[in-house]
């Protein structure tokens, strides 16, 4: 019977709306990215100018620590809600690290011991994201140059590395990113010791360590702020102000005589704390080796040696130019501030897992035998973490790894063969470095990349697939083309390929569109869908049943192929929560979707976790009913199940509500008239013309059961007649019984005459 409650997820519903500047005619509009950019490029220096004066009227360190804890601090609800402590969206980790980067211009004996008042740090909230802004838009002045089609299509890939480089950072949830980069280096062992002093996993647990520290001095100061402002007066605010602060040198009496004196409100005197309050801030986040020795139970000089290797003293960067830091920050490989040989400075231990992969190389940097054995044991780690990752997705599947064959007389090595039902799934890995100049948008380094990380994959899954095809097709090919295949492939029907990369090439896996557009692939050539490790393991923890995952796969390589869509995978995979990926013909009609945002609800999920708050997790889109058909197909597991599965699971949340509520009318003229032969009885969903699988709902009374495959077989008949459809799965209900959530189900292909022919696969009990 079916459940009597039905719990209904909170969820966005999918809107899809027209860019504001669609209809704008291209010429007026690239001749304003024209004027936009040549203003940023006046703008650009004047607004660099004035930060860098500025920076240096006040003290960098409290400047950086202030902007830190405002910006980089989020304040969380009971709920999980996070709300960042300034207002300023645009402000983010990057326009910290840009500021740090011009601080370390300047020279020791040029430092300011001036705190910054807070309108010195209300102006570097808001000018900070108007330089990166500026930054980025002078560029559109290229705009004017003639160029083809293809510089065109190469300079938007360059524009979208360059837009990456300069502003984005999270190439994972920080918990997860964390556990996945002490794997990493626990493989390493002693092989980073001798540069740093210390092992990669023990930079991997001092950061972390930096992380928490940071974290329990902001919690502390928001529970010591919010138990000041609880007082009543001002008098006895000022009083607990002082008192939870008893390194203070005065008292406080100056300072209830000075707001009495100026008639301060409740909310000056709070401002006046916070103010304050600041002056603290960068001895908060100044700490010793041997301070760190204690908690990391690690050797002094040791820890001495590895601060040194990650840090930069004030005058390094004195003969570096500024605008250098936007796409070359030397803060991404060396993140903290060296004060003297026993104090240190750090504000954003985060930026050392944002750039983990390019610090671990800077550290090998001259040892080329170090720096051979990184990078296999890194090879070997990707490939592990992929095998024992489908392992936990797929459980029960077929894993194999390793498996070599021939083509051309040329032998290749495929990385893991996953066998889900009927489906196979060619996974090929890459753990290779993105190198600097790519990431900055060197073309020619980039292609480079792209080749090696993206196509060559590609390439080689493209080559297997095609000849288990073949050999699918026509078995007596076995031993000529795979000889001694570990996968019995009689019952594969669908192959799926997948490329998965450890480093996040600025989210290119996710936009291969680019690539095609720049000339580096043909634009029908069949890319593989490729994944980041990271991303994988949050589809795979976010999609919980098998059936989702393998539609999630499946239908993101379809939309790889037919249409443009601009997001990272999160983005993607928020779509897909929230559609199915389901939207019709926009699939094929040309339209480009804007997907970023559509992570939020996602966002919210995982670093909600990260601070230890429970929420629930976000689920497909799905009507109750749909949902436990699915698991009920997955709980039988017939043959083929799976390809049964996505069937349901490829029409859209509207569909199924229609669906169900036509379905509940067909149940009650059924029972009225099930002795009419020619009784309505079943609904059925035609999909597009792009798609051949349709679905029909049949009821039918207990009474008139022998009739029912009959029945069966003459509404696949009725749905044959749509040209397009090649195969149909119908959902039979005894009404008399109460068969929840279906009774028998029975699947249907396209005869030779252009009619119905099939069985029942699945009967109730």
């Amino acid at each position: 019977m079916p459940p009597k409650k039905r719990h209904k997820a909170k969820q966005r519903d999918f809107v899809v709306f027209e860019h504001p500047f669609s209809q704008v005619p291209h010429d007026i509009l690239i001749k304003g990215l024209i004027e936009a950019g040549k203003s940023s490029q006046e703008e650009f220096p004047l607004q660099l100018a004035a930060i860098i004066n500025l920076i240096r009227s006040v003290n960098p360190l409290q400047a950086i620590a202030t902007l830190s804890a405002y910006r980089l601090t989020m304040s969380v609800t009971d709920t999980g809600r996070m709300r960042p402590l300034h207002k300023n969206r645009k402000f983010n980790q990057s326009h910290i690290e840009r500021l740090q980067a011009i601080s370390l211009q300047i020279r020791i004996d040029e430092l300011s011991p001036t705190p910054p008042p807070s309108e010195t740090i209300q102006k570097l909230f808001d000018t900070l994201p108007d330089l990166g802004d500026s930054f980025r838009l002078q560029r559109m002045a290229v705009l004017e140059q003639e160029r083809n089609a293809e510089q065109k299509s190469v300079g938007l890939l360059q524009e979208h590395l360059r837009l990456h480089t300069q502003g984005v950072r999270n190439w994972g949830y920080f918990k997860k990113v964390v556990r996945l980069a002490r794997r990493l280096c626990d493989t390493t062992g002693p092989l980073f010791q001798k540069h740093p002093g210390i092992t990669a996993k023990d930079l991997v647990n001092l950061f972390e360590f930096l992380m928490e520290r940071l974290e329990s001095l902001m919690t502390a100061r928001m529970h010591e702020f919010r138990e000041i402002f609880s007082e009543k007066t001002s008098e006895k605010i000022i009083q607990k102000y002082y008192a939870l602060n008893p390194k203070f040198k005065d008292t406080g009496a100056e300072l209830i005589q000075f707001i009495k004196s100026k008639n301060l409100s409740s909310e000056q005197i709070k401002f006046l704390i916070l103010s304050h309050s600041e002056l603290t801030l960068a001895d908060d986040l100044t700490f010793s080796p041997h301070e760190l020795s204690q908690h990391l139970n690690l050797p002094t000089d040791s820890l001495s040696r590895a601060l040194d290797k990650l840090s930069l003293s004030f005058g390094d960067l004195a003969n570096l130019k500024a605008d250098f830091f936007f796409l070359d920050n030397p803060v991404w490989r060396k993140p903290i501030i060296k004060l003297s040989d026993t104090s240190y400075f750090c504000a954003m231990p985060q930026v050392f897992f944002s750039f983990i992969f390019q610090i671990l190389e800077k550290i090998l940097d001259g040892d080329e035998l170090a720096r051979s054995s990184y990078h296999a044991r890194k090879a070997e780690f990707l490939e592990s973490e992929i095998a024992e990752l489908f392992g936990r997705a797929f459980p029960g599947c077929t894993l194999v790894q390793n498996y070599k064959w021939l083509n051309d007389r040329k032998e290749y090595e495929n990385d893991l063969l996953v066998r889900v039902d009927s489906h196979l799934l060619l996974v090929e890995v890459k753990s290779g470095l993105i190198s600097w100049p790519a990431l900055r948008g060197a073309p020619e380094r980039a292609k480079r990349h792209v080749e090696e990380l993206l196509l060559a994959p590609s390439d080689q899954s493209y080559r297997l697939a095609t000849q288990i095809a073949e050999v699918i097709k026509t078995p007596d090919l076995s031993d000529t083309l795979l000889p001694n295949f570990p996968i019995p492939l009689t019952q594969v029907t669908t192959i799926l390929r997948l490329s998965v990369t450890l480093e996040d090439f600025a989210v290119l896996q996710s936009n291969l569109h680019l690539v095609k557009q720049a000339g580096w692939v043909a634009e029908d050539y069949p890319l593989s869908t490729s994944i980041l490790l990271a991303d994988l393991e949050i589809v795979f923890d976010v999609l919980e049943s098998t059936a989702q995952k393998i539609h999630y796969l499946k239908r993101r390589t379809e939309l790889e192929a037919n249409m443009i869509h601009l997001g990272d995978e999160m983005d993607l995979l928020g779509f897909y929560l929230a559609s199915g990926f389901n939207i019709g013909n926009a699939e094929f009609d040309g339209a480009r979707l804007q997907l970023t945002g559509m992570s939020r609800i996602i966002d919210q999920y995982f670093s909600a976790l990260d601070i230890d708050i429970q929420k629930t997790k976000p689920r497909l889109k799905l009507s109750q009913w749909w949902a436990d058909i699915c698991n009920k197909l997955e709980k039988v597991q017939f043959p083929t199940w799976s390809e049964v599965a996505n069937i349901p699971l490829s029409f859209s949340f509207p569909e199924q509500q229609r669906a169900e509520k036509a379905f509940k009318k067909i149940k009650k003229h059924v029972f009225k008239n099930w002795r009419n032969n020619n009784h309505l009885c079943s609904i059925t969903i035609i999909p597009n013309m792009r798609r051949s699988d349709a679905l029909g709902l049949f009821a039918f009374r207990d009474r008139d059961n022998k009739h029912r495959h009959k029945r069966m077989k003459n509404i696949a008949g009725q749905m044959f007649k749509n040209a397009h459809v090649q195969r149909c799965v119908i959902l039979g209900v005894n009404i008399d019984e109460g068969h929840y959530p279906y009774s028998t189900l029975a699947i249907f292909l396209r005869g030779e005459e252009n009619f119905a022919k099939g069985e029942t696969l699945v009967t109730y009990g």
